[in-house]
């Protein structure tokens, strides 16, 4: 199970005791989440015991649920996931809305089709999901601090040339995608928070000492996007993949 932590915005419990008895009661002392990515045949007692986040390994990757147009379908699996994580008082995050890779039949999407699936997302969990990754692994390796070329970034515009897609006359994909996310989540009195992830990109350097070109595109995104006058990003995920087994 690969298991991430982040921080909380709610007070944990005191209760020392407590908290040495499981994992989640220790986070939730330290004000932390302590989380899980799972699917159904990986449910048990332990998951709801020792975990208080749970994200779906790939049973929200628009290549599972997304449908022709931006719909939402088969979703069986997800909603087993949900449910669980209610029942065992869990927090769950969605992963994730649009991503170059297991895109399913939004593959080669136009903006206004990521849209209605962006919505439609939204709208079929509603506050059980407590937190959506809306823009999934939207910068290059590499260390080059640029957006990946890949779809869904092809349907950016620079238009002054300037290499940046902050300008009035600039279409941005990241922007618009939140934008229609965040409009959903005022339009419907939701109370998801809305967040971008990506990995490698928590360091200010690299091996060697270069300074991290993609940590500071991401700052770069998330601080134009999470201010006046957009105010479209909640959150950031620094996503990574531990491994207990590394033989």
């Amino acid at each position: 199970l690969a298991a991430a932590g982040a921080i909380s915005v709610t007070g944990g419990s005191t209760d020392a005791e407590a908290a040495g008895t499981t994992l989640r009661a220790a986070a939730q002392d330290a004000g932390l989440f302590f989380g899980v990515a799972a699917s159904p045949g990986r449910l048990s007692s332990i998951v709801g015991s020792e975990f208080n986040q749970l994200t779906p390994e790939n049973e929200m990757k628009p290549s599972t649920i997304a449908g022709n147009g931006g719909t939402v379908q088969n979703t069986g699996s997800a909603d087993q996931l949900v449910n669980f994580a209610q029942s065992n008082n869990m927090i769950v995050r969605g992963h994730t809305m649009v991503w170059y890779s297991q895109a399913g039949s939004l593959s080669g999407a136009n903006q206004q089709t990521l849209n209605t699936y962006i919505r439609n997302a939204l709208l079929k969990w509603g506050d059980r999901i407590a937190y959506w990754d809306v823009v999934n692994e939207s910068l290059d390796d590499n260390n080059t601090g640029m957006r990946r070329n890949q779809w869904p970034h092809t349907l950016d515009r620079d238009s002054n040339n300037d290499g940046d897609y902050f300008d009035a006359g600039d279409t941005d994909y990241i922007r618009d995608s939140f934008k229609a996310a965040r409009d959903v989540v005022q339009q419907n009195g939701l109370k998801v928070k809305l967040c971008i992830n990506d990995y490698d990109i928590e360091g200010l350097t690299v091996r060697g000492g270069t300074a991290n070109k993609k940590s500071d595109a991401m700052y770069d995104i998330v601080k134009m996007y999470s201010q006046e006058p957009y105010k479209y990003i909640d959150c950031v995920g620094f996503q990574s993949h531990f491994n207990d087994n590394p033989n």
